[in-house]
């Protein structure tokens, strides 16, 4: 089999507006190859992706962001891997100068790129995203583009398979800077990144989003807090606050803004109650399959 130089896993779900113009920006290297992992799509996701002959397409249930990069991982043979959202903006030029600056590295790192959104025509970079040298140095780094060597994602054992969604990139990071490796940004690529562009924003995901913020958020808490006491009173903290905010949207004119509250909130207590944020079919809660 052909030595591969870089395995980029895109997981999908439901983004059949946009993984066209993603694999057509990075497909036709013969040292690259691609894996989609789609998470049980029911629009035209895996039908437009399997047009791509040099794209290894693997299906799955809707098992979630993390989960579904783990399971790209399984099917990739180069010693780079990249974890790339289907809504980053990025081209097969500048993936190769990311793999030349990481390659130059001699310390073990995962690394990211400088990321904004356009508004109004003009470039909103985020906040980790705002210095000018060459790198930043960070204590996390975002899930939408992650290179790292194969070795490193083996060594941490990959994302943490109880999260479904969110924090699951901020748990690696967590593990990652615990076991000496860097995190850190490159200031020599900046890349476009869809707001919420990866899957549909619509009332149908307001629950699934909402409930999976609130019980990741709770769950990263308890995971990372080895302090019985600090944890106790972290997780009160966080919960206490999501309620205020709540009760406080009662009174705002945002009906959107005041369900992702309330779904937080339920999420959060679902959490404390010892729920998994996983169905018993192995999919997430509140999945949305047709």
């Amino acid at each position: 089999m052909e030595n591969k130089l870089l395995s980029i896993i895109i997981v999908t779900h439901n983004s059949e507006s946009i993984i066209v113009s993603c694999l057509e920006n990075l497909s036709g290297s013969q040292d690259i190859e691609i894996v989609v992992v789609d998470c049980g799509s029911s629009d035209g996701t895996i039908i437009k992706a399997n047009r791509f002959n040099n794209v290894k397409v693997i299906q799955e249930k809707n098992i979630g962001y993390g989960c579904g990069n783990n399971s790209g991982f399984s099917h990739t043979s180069a010693e780079n891997i990249l974890i790339l959202n289907p809504d980053v903006i990025i081209s097969l030029s500048q993936v190769r100068r990311l793999l030349d600056i990481f390659s130059n590295s001699n310390r073990e790192s995962i690394m990211s790129v400088k990321m904004f959104q356009q508004k109004e025509g003009k470039r909103i970079f985020r906040r980790d995203s705002r210095f000018q040298e060459r790198f930043s140095y960070e204590t996390r780094l975002s899930g939408a583009l992650m290179l790292m060597r194969r070795k490193t994602f083996a060594r941490l054992g990959g994302f943490d398979n109880s999260i479904f969604l969110y924090f699951e990139e901020i748990d690696l990071c967590y593990r990652a800077a615990a076991a000496g490796i860097d995190l850190k940004i490159s200031g020599e690529v900046e890349v476009e990144h869809l707001r919420a562009g990866s899957t549909p924003d619509n009332t149908r995901y307001e629950k699934l989003r909402g409930w999976h913020d609130g019980w990741s958020k709770c769950y990263l808490i308890s995971k990372h807090e080895c302090r019985v006491h600090k944890r106790f009173f972290r997780l009160f903290k966080v919960v206490l606050q999501t309620f205020l905010k709540a009760t406080i949207s009662l009174f705002l004119p945002s009906s959107k803004s005041r369900r992702r509250e309330y779904y937080k909130l339920e999420g959060m207590l679902s959490f404390l109650r010892g729920e998994s944020s996983f169905t018993e079919n192995g999919v997430g809660r509140f999945s949305i399959d047709t």
